[in-house]
């Protein structure tokens, strides 16, 4: 009863340089500034921030970012978001904040990059393979499932790359998207 994952690699071995590459470096930034906002129902909320940090010097290189973007749906069925931010690197990945979602396809450059119809086959090979323990009403898609830098979505160069989510009703679709960026090299690349 339920479903067995049979691994045919060993997904939770994860290479150094993924680890080193994604590592914020500050040797080339002269501010650096960490942004925290706090639920407005919180009372008197406080903070305190730790860091694990590397006695050796390096730049900052590729970071993570996070995005949301909130879409309204006034039908059931088939629905398109194809305003998702771009960056200077790959999805890692996408998390839609909805009840209504039952199914999904992610388009790159009109081609069916991937396509998930059963939501729990997929959520459970995420809490397998990941190690990650999906959210309840969210629908969740890793590209780097297996913690492999090199498999994020590549969306980088597409000309175009559209998520399709297939809604049970109407309804608001939050969707959280995950990047791997370079903001040195944007911002030297937009003055």
């Amino acid at each position: 009863n339920g479903i067995a994952y049979i691994p045919l690699a060993r997904p939770w071995l994860k290479t150094v340089e993924a680890v080193e590459n994604s590592a914020w470096g500050t040797a080339n930034v002269d501010t650096f500034t960490l942004e925290v906002e706090f639920a407005a129902s919180a009372v008197s909320p406080t903070m305190e921030a730790h860091a694990l940090a590397s006695v050796y010097s390096r730049d900052l290189g590729s970071i993570y970012e996070v995005h949301e973007n909130t879409v309204s749906y006034s039908a059931s069925g088939l629905q398109e978001m194809p305003t998702l931010p771009r960056s200077l690197g790959d999805l890692s990945a996408l998390h839609l904040d909805s009840s209504v979602v039952t199914a999904c396809d992610v388009e790159v450059d009109q081609n069916l990059y991937m396509q998930v119809t059963n939501l729990n086959v997929y959520q459970g090979m995420i809490k397998w393979f990941a190690l990650r323990s999906p959210q309840a009403l969210y629908t969740h898609f890793e590209f780097q499932m297996r913690d492999l830098l090199s498999e994020g979505l590549p969306i980088t160069f597409s000309k175009d790359y559209r998520i399709k989510p297939t809604l049970s009703g109407a309804g608001t679709v939050v969707f959280v998207s995950e990047t791997v960026n370079t903001p040195i090299q944007k911002s030297a690349a937009t003055n």
